[in-house]
């Protein structure tokens, strides 16, 4: 049997598996195992690939972040209506050399049927694995280290929904993306794809970096920072990104559904700051008398170890704490008691249904935070690339 008879079989199979794992009532992990039964029918071999080379110590490779990425993506609440980004690294193919292996795939980028517009930096895209290769060279005359070891170069892809992108602004996009994410210290090229029904961005960029001081290397969830990265260029280009996706950092940043603004439903965060305030507008005797009228309101109080008060709303899986660092300043269960006392003003209902501010407010805000938060991609001493925004293209055309 061939092999194109074989792969034929295993997506009719797959195909056939997935139709029935969608009509099936289930929800959670139930739900999610029965998708992953089609899923290691289809991609049994790169599963077998990953899991070899985790044996045999080599735990982030391609085979590996795929596999974890695709899951990932799958388990995520509310889907994917959004540009969806992924990075895989490529090294030297057994029977071919770094030049022709990078010439292959490059080739691919720059194929005129597919390509809608194309922008670079520090390079040229027709001469870029020349270049990539020279700026290696270099590399390793000055330090001794072999070219061809490792990742010869990265692959970023960028997708975006059907009719929400031009190829010049997608491009652009790309283009920007690429740069915040090498930081300007990487050689790389962006090419646009418009054969499919949607269009997508190909990213290529060198793993030396352009002045030989360092070489990219992959980091634990780089997928993940990829597409938070991603999703940002994204919002401030006003285009679609992940919904509703979960708090990080308790509270110190925005979370992406915050960037809404007002055009998106209320957060459990929301929804509870809201009760709160209405359960203190109806004057509570004490702190007990309080959570009683949380109670009467739909939601489960639950006392966790050093008096810690969660709260749940019908419908939520995990509890939110009633505490500062989740739900903002004067939420902690002494702001509350200190409320009941008299000791400081209540804050009514009607100052938390207050206006969300407007988009290029938060965008003005997240723009000067990066610039302060920002650091070098891989280890080594901070350098001003890092804190300033990206320059202009120094390269970019349109494919007629």
């Amino acid at each position: 049997m061939s092999k194109k008879i074989r792969n034929l079989g295993r997506l009719i199979l797959s195909s056939v598996l997935l139709a029935a794992a969608m009509a099936l009532p289930l929800e959670g992990w139930p739900r999610l195992i029965c998708f992953l039964v089609p899923y290691s029918v289809v991609g049994y071999d790169v599963l077998w690939a990953a899991a070899r080379n985790i044996v045999r110590g080599q735990v982030f490779d391609e085979n590996f972040l795929m596999a974890l990425a695709t899951v990932a993506v799958r388990h995520m609440r509310g889907g994917l209506p959004t540009a969806t980004t992924y990075i895989k690294p490529y090294k030297k193919v057994a029977d071919k050399s770094a030049v022709q292996t990078m010439e292959e795939r490059f080739a691919y980028g720059l194929n005129p049927e597919k390509l809608g517009a194309v922008s670079s930096y520090l390079c040229d895209p027709a001469t870029a694995h020349a270049e990539f290769l020279l700026t290696k060279s270099q590399y390793q005359a000055e330090t001794g280290r072999a070219v061809e070891r490792g990742a010869l170069f990265f692959q970023i892809r960028q997708a975006f929904p059907q009719g929400e992108a031009m190829p010049e602004e997608a491009n652009k996009i790309g283009y920007e993306t690429a740069m915040r994410w090498t930081k300007g210290k990487y050689q790389f090229f962006v090419c646009t794809h418009i054969d499919k029904g949607h269009i997508h961005n190909h990213i290529y960029y060198c793993s030396t970096a352009y002045d030989r001081s360092r070489k990219y290397h992959n980091f634990i969830g780089s997928a993940f920072a990829l597409r938070r990265l991603s999703d940002r260029v994204c919002i401030e280009h006003d285009l679609s990104y992940i919904q509703n996706p979960a708090q990080h950092s308790k509270g110190k940043f925005l979370h992406y559904g915050q960037w809404l603004g007002t055009d998106r439903p209320l957060s459990y965060q929301e929804r509870l700051r809201l009760v709160i305030a209405e359960a203190l507008e109806k004057g509570p005797a004490d702190f007990d008398d309080f959570l009683r009228l949380m109670e009467k309101s739909g939601y489960e109080v639950r006392h966790g170890r050093g008096e810690v008060i969660s709260f749940v709303a019908p419908g939520q899986e995990r509890a939110t704490r009633l505490r500062t660092s989740t739900l903002g300043d004067g939420y902690d269960p002494e702001d509350i008691r200190a409320v009941i006392a008299a000791r400081v003003p209540r804050r009514s209902s009607r100052q938390n249904r207050q206006q969300r501010p407007s988009a290029s407010i938060l965008l003005s805000t997240f723009r000067s935070g990066f610039r302060a938060r920002a650091r070098p991609m891989s280890g080594g001493p901070k350098s001003t690339t890092s804190n300033r925004w990206p320059p202009p293209c120094n390269s970019y055309r349109s494919i007629s």
